[in-house]
């Protein structure tokens, strides 16, 4: 496995020769307003299988969680009137990784055809002979809006809806669009607001027309700010509201205070950040995204195969000689089948071997496998699995325990003192993963968090030694925290931190469910707070 290589997104690209024979194929992709449920099904497959994603800033970073491990991530983004990439660098970079053979994905944000330049690039790529797909995205309109808990049609109000770009540059007429048009939506308006506003007004619109902004919509921190025509730029200033931000005007906006349904999400605006491994993250991360967190998705770890099959190989070329196997964690059981098939073993030389799985999560990667586990430990504990050997009488027996030196130790000593013989392989290593230190600070300090998530020892033992200092200082005393298991939980209390969550069972899902229970419950008393405090100033 190989770290994923990031691109200095102002390089700039020659073409290699044309000659070339083989070409490779290109996949311009809607990625969607934000929310990571929002990707359809095949742009997840043209992710999962490209060799090289350029992508633009507005897509959210939990969606490379289905990337490749040695997929190329290159971050052409494009940010309102900050600096940007020219659009014919993204098409040379776009041509160039073609040519060579590769299968790219474009990552855009929405939908690829409205208002996401998808079209020049198709137009570009057909005059190189090069072959692409287009996959449709929830186009922002549809998408943020309809988290924002307003319909662009409804029978009482609008039975049309037009789509514009607001851009300064664009040649609309705005106060000749009839004051009877239904709903418009305005991508990239916020700069051109007061304008737009103005001009639609002396077209006869009322000033009084509702109209919502939203910005960072279908996401944790969506922001929706509502007002008449004739104030909303002026509220959005006062407000201080940030791009990307999508403007609904219409009757339809009024609907929006009965039937929002986004903010209510148990931990809505909650800014959690996740450590342990890539894919320990990302799954966490996607989580509590459907829950309306923001999750922030910072690995500090890395689970890769070990640097010699050798050990593993002996024990499968003699597997016979073996009454059981245990495994310790998931990633003992990923990495021993992984291993397996590779060696193309049959699995019916496992029918005569006890097989042991610690944790709820090991033992369901066995199921996922149809593989049944004869010495189960549903809880993470050793306590109980101890005990439940010892009940069995366990002795005289040779052992196989594949993993790493983290998670067998404890394991292969219990199994000795009980009389049997212990082979410890193995299965993967545990590796740090490195973290940019600006990229660090960013995350703790600006705008905040509010829970940090451990899922192993390791990954403890990893971000104390990333955070030192005043920084590691200020985590002490502001930062909650939520561990998975009483192992990860004690190396905490180690490390100085007290862990406010712990769930009973010792699985992701249990954990996402007590953080609910807990932070949820205290969103709620807040937003009571809130309120009381905001009808006592009205009064």
């Amino acid at each position: 496995m190989t770290k994923l290589r990031r691109k200095d997104k102002s390089s700039q690209i020659n073409l290699p020769p044309r000659a070339q024979k083989k070409k490779g194929k290109v996949f311009l992709v809607g990625a969607g307003p934000g929310d990571i449920g929002l990707v359809t099904l095949r742009a997840k497959e043209c992710i999962a299988r490209a060799d090289v994603i350029v992508h633009d800033s507005l897509v959210n970073p939990i969606i490379f969680g289905w990337a490749r491990e040695d997929a190329e991530i290159v971050n052409m983004g494009k940010k309102g009137w900050g600096v940007h990439v020219p659009q014919e660098t993204i098409t040379t970079a776009l041509i160039e990784h073609a040519l060579q053979g590769k299968t790219v994905v474009r990552l855009k944000g929405g939908d690829p055809f409205i208002f996401g330049r998808g079209g020049e690039e198709a137009q570009k790529l057909a005059e190189q002979g090069i072959p692409f797909d287009v996959v449709p995205g929830v186009t922002s309109a549809v998408g943020v809006s309809a988290y924002s808990g307003i319909p662009l049609t409804h029978r009482d109000f609008a039975s049309q809806v037009t789509f514009f770009t607001g851009h300064p540059d664009s040649r609309i007429k705005w106060e000749n669009i009839p004051s009877d048009a239904g709903t418009l939506v305005i991508y990239m308006g916020l700069a051109n607001l007061p304008y737009i506003s103005e001009k639609l007004i002396q077209g006869r619109w009322s000033p009084d027309t509702p109209v919502a902004l939203i910005s960072r919509g279908s996401l944790g921190d969506q922001e929706v700010l509502t007002a008449p025509l004739k104030r909303i730029a002026k509220e959005a200033k006062k407000r201080k509201i940030i791009t990307p931000v999508l403007a609904v005007i219409g009757k339809v906006v009024t609907l929006r205070e009965k039937i929002k349904w986004f903010e209510n999400k148990p931990l809505f605006g909650l800014r959690i950040l996740v450590t342990g491994s890539k894919q320990q993250a990302f799954e966490l991360a996607k989580n509590l995204e459907e829950l309306g967190a923001v999750p922030i998705m910072l690995p500090t770890i890395r689970v890769t195969y070990p640097d010699s099959w050798e050990d593993l190989d002996s024990a499968l070329d003699h597997l016979h000689d073996y009454h059981c196997i245990i495994f310790p964690s998931i990633n003992s059981v990923k990495c021993f089948f992984h291993r397996f098939a590779e060696r193309d073993k049959d699995i019916r030389e496992l029918s005569n071997i006890v097989l042991g799985a610690i944790g709820e999560n090991t033992i369901n990667e066995f199921v996922k496998r149809m593989l049944k586990v004869d010495l189960p430990s549903p809880h993470a504990g050793m306590k109980d699995f101890f005990a439940m050997i010892k009940a069995k009488g366990l002795k005289g027996k040779k052992i196989l325990i594949p993993g790493c030196k983290e998670s067998r130790g404890e394991l292969a000593e219990f199994f000795q003192e009980m009389g049997n013989k212990v082979v410890t392989v193995d299965a993967y290593k545990i590796t740090d993963e490195k973290i940019n230190a600006q990229e660090l600070r960013k995350a703790l300090v600006s705008p905040g968090i509010d829970l940090i998530i451990f899922t192993s020892p390791a990954s403890v033992r990893n971000f104390r030694a990333l955070t030192q200092g005043r920084l590691w200082e200020k985590i002490l005393s502001t930062l909650k925290v939520a561990t998975v298991g009483p192992l990860t939980a004690k190396e905490a209390v180690l490390s100085g931190l007290s862990p406010a969550i712990i769930p009973k069972r010792f699985t992701i899902a249990s954990l996402i469910a007590e953080i609910a229970k807990k932070l949820g419950q205290e969103k709620v008393c807040l937003m009571e707070s809130e309120l009381l405090l905001d009808q006592a100033n009205f009064i």
